[in-house]
């Protein structure tokens, strides 16, 4: 039913199109022929009375061959008018024209109007052999009716339905050409809708603008509130008025416009408030109302930049701190305060700003006093050399609880902290940060870092870097501390053992005099009584004898020690050769004492290269010492003295016994002074401990190594590496 009332709607509308296309085709149906037999009449008149003459067919037009009417009459006409020549033909008034052929009057129907038409014929009579005068007729033309032509109303049936047709299927082609139009204005609406509502939502800003004139021809409302303006302040405002960079912007611009775009390029605006802003910039050329011009989408990296900026400087600021604990860890004592003026330095230069100070807590506990800081040169230096506690009680309060304080503008501190206020106003500080030093759950100090040209805000992430300064600082005055104190310490002892090896020196002289008189004359004694002396008494005289021995080795060890502790022992290194030289001659002296106790005491050589340099007296007494234990704690078995090489550059004596052998804890504390396994008086084994705590000094003294391998009721093994020469 639409369909219906929209077809009559589409042929109303197009009624005057059919009217004008069935007066076209109206010529065309006159020239069809007549149905046969037929004629177009003309009615001849003499006069303007348009009175009918005659109702027969006077005179007749022919049109089945041509569209030229043949005027021809009947029997009358033809007898009256046949020797007629015809000259010429004037039809209405208009000119006369003339007759190719000049025995049949031919009229062009063209000329003929439906109605009155006056012709005049001028014609040259034979008969009388002179030229008539112009005859005059009226004729007046009927047109038959259109129905009766032939093939009209067939033709004409034809063309209204082919015109039907076409109607028809333009009309269905303008439906779907319409839906078509119309579904498509749809969709580019919402697209417009949308595109409408990205471009004024999107999280970017965006701005249109004239290349030509850098006028902003839209804006979206983020662009207005980055910015600051008003949508009607935006629009129409120069792009000038929001550039940085105007120079660069135009090369910008420029670049745009040639080659049609340009991607991710940085650069800075102002706001409304004239605030500097970054951009990562997106821009390219578009169609804008029929002109050219440059689309921006533009996104704000200023906090991104000042990020990543920040990073960077905290990450060269905790290269600095790196490399001064570095530095710090191979320090020595005495070049700490050099060090600590040198990181000041660093530091605050890496940091940017005016002074750096560190204060440590007086010995009175009352006190902090500035001992090492460092200030730009064109600064003035602080003059707070000592800053008493009672001046400083909001501070001390921060700093008891280990906070650091942090002062970004000095002007806003609060009302309780007015007297630190006017110290760091007269100081000229702008801001500063303090970091507290501790050590053992102690402050012992602070690190004071100032900022004098401009205020500064410390990023916590910096912070925590100057407490890491802080505790190297800390640990390092506490290391000078305790250098210090071991110093003391070393001397004290130094002296004390100095007394002691002097009082041994001098208690064993006084004993050891007496003991050689002793000796001496109980060997006269013997001698004098050698012939008389029964065996019992003789084993008196060798217990005497051993007895003075035993305290005269005690003696010679005291005061060898004694020698060695107060540095008074001079070595002489020189070539010898252990094997021939000491290892031989010391197995020698010990036989007999092996034989005594029915041990064997054996000697075994297989080194190629025995030669070594080193002090003889001090070698000497180590593997005397080392033999003499051996012998000692076995009871039965042997005694084993090997020499030999280790890859002839090491030469290694060892001194295996089948001894008592030692526990593992004691291995630990085997070589010190006066120490025995087992110290009481009922210990099986006579000794004062100072033999293999000689022989370690011994050693140390000649570079040798020694190893100790032992097991309780098996034995032990000593073994001694020298170096070969």
């Amino acid at each position: 039913m639409i369909v219906s009332s929209r077809l009559i709607k589409y042929l109303k509308d197009r009624f005057k199109l059919l009217l004008a296309v069935a007066l076209l085709l109206y010529p065309f149906a006159k020239t069809l022929p007549q149905e046969e037999g037929k004629r177009m009449q003309w009615n001849l008149f003499n006069s303007t009375n348009e009175a009918e003459l005659s109702t027969v067919n006077i005179f007749q037009i022919d049109f089945d061959t041509s569209t030229n009417g043949n005027i021809s009459g009947d029997s009358r006409f033809i007898d009256t008018y046949r020797n007629n020549n015809f000259q010429a033909i004037k039809i209405n008034n208009d000119k006369w024209s003339s007759f190719s052929d000049h025995n049949n009057l031919i009229i062009n129907t063209d000329t003929l109007r439906i109605g009155e038409n006056e012709i005049k014929v001028k014609y040259q009579n034979v008969a009388l052999e002179k030229a008539s005068e112009a005859s005059t007729f009226y004729v007046y033309m009927n047109d038959l009716p259109l129905q009766k032509r032939k093939y009209f109303i067939p033709i004409l049936i034809i063309i209204l339905i082919l015109i039907t047709l076409f109607a028809l299927m333009a009309f269905r082609s303008e439906q779907k050409l319409k839906l078509l139009v119309e579904k498509k204005t749809a969709q580019l609406s919402k697209t417009a809708r949308e595109y409408q509502n990205l471009f004024d939502n999107t999280n970017d800003a965006i701005i249109i603008f004239d290349p030509s004139t850098e006028i902003i021809l839209k804006a979206n409302n983020k662009a207005c509130e980055m910015y600051g303006f008003e949508m009607s302040e935006f629009v129409g405002m120069s792009l000038k008025k929001i550039t940085k960079d105007i120079e660069e912007c135009e090369k910008q611009i420029k670049q745009i416009f040639q080659t049609g775009y340009l991607k991710n390029f940085e650069t800075k605006h102002l706001t409304k408030n004239n605030r500097t802003i970054d951009l990562l910039v997106n821009a390219a050329v578009i169609d804008y109302k029929g002109i050219k011009a440059i689309l921006s989408n533009l996104r704000e990296i200023t906090e991104l930049k000042e990020a990543r900026i920040a990073f960077e400087e905290h990450l060269k600021f905790e290269k600095v701190i790196s490399a001064i604990s570095t530095d710090f860890i191979n320090t020595k004592a005495e070049n700490i305060d050099d060090k600590i003026n040198s990181a000041l330095a660093c530091v605050g230069k890496a940091a940017g700003v005016d002074r750096s100070y560190l204060f440590l807590l007086f010995e009175d506990n009352l006190h902090f006093e500035s001992t090492h800081g460092w200030h730009n040169e064109d600064i003035e230096p602080h003059n707070l050399k000592r800053i008493s506690k009672s001046t400083i009680q909001w501070w001390m309060e921060q700093l008891k609880q280990f906070k650091t304080i942090h002062i970004p503008r000095v002007e806003n501190l609060p009302a309780e902290a007015a007297a630190e206020k006017e110290i760091l106003l007269a100081q000229n500080i702008k801001s500063l940060v303090v970091v507290p030093l501790i050590n053992a759950e102690k402050l012992v100090g602070f690190l004071e870092f100032d900022s004098v040209v401009k205020e500064k805000t410390w990023r916590e992430e910096d912070i925590l870097l100057l407490k890491l300064l802080g505790q190297i600082f800390a640990n390092a005055i506490d290391i000078v501390e305790l250098e210090k104190k071991l110093i003391q310490a070393k001397e004290k002892t130094e002296q004390s053992d100095k007394l002691k090896s002097e009082f041994l020196t001098l208690i064993s002289h006084e004993i050891r005099t007496p003991i050689f008189v002793i000796i001496g004359n109980i060997a006269v004694i013997k001698e004098l009584f050698e012939n008389t002396i029964n065996d019992e008494n003789r084993d008196l005289f060798e217990s005497i004898e051993l007895s003075t021995k035993r305290i005269t080795r005690t003696i010679d060890l005291i005061l060898n020690m004694s020698e060695l502790r107060a540095g008074s022992y001079k070595p002489s290194f020189r070539k010898i050769d252990i094997s021939a030289g000491i290892l031989k001659k010391l197995v020698s002296e010990h036989k007999q004492l092996a034989a005594n106790k029915n041990l064997e005491l054996l000697y075994k050589c297989e080194a190629e290269n025995t030669e070594v340099i080193a002090d003889e007296y001090s070698i000497t007494q180590i593997f005397a010492n080392l033999i003499d234990n051996g012998l000692k704690y076995t009871k039965k078995g042997k005694v084993e003295v090997f020499v030999y090489n280790k890859e002839n550059r090491e030469l290694i004596t060892e001194v295996k016994d089948t001894g008592i052998g030692m526990s593992e804890e004691f291995l630990a504390r085997l070589f010190e002074p006066f120490v025995q396994e087992k110290q009481d008086y009922s210990r099986p084994y006579e000794g004062n401990g100072l033999g293999l705590a000689l022989v370690k000094k011994y050693l140390d003294l000649n570079n040798a190594k020694i190893e100790v391998e032992s097991k309780k009721g098996i034995g032990t093994t000593f073994r001694v590496t020298l170096k070969i020469t």
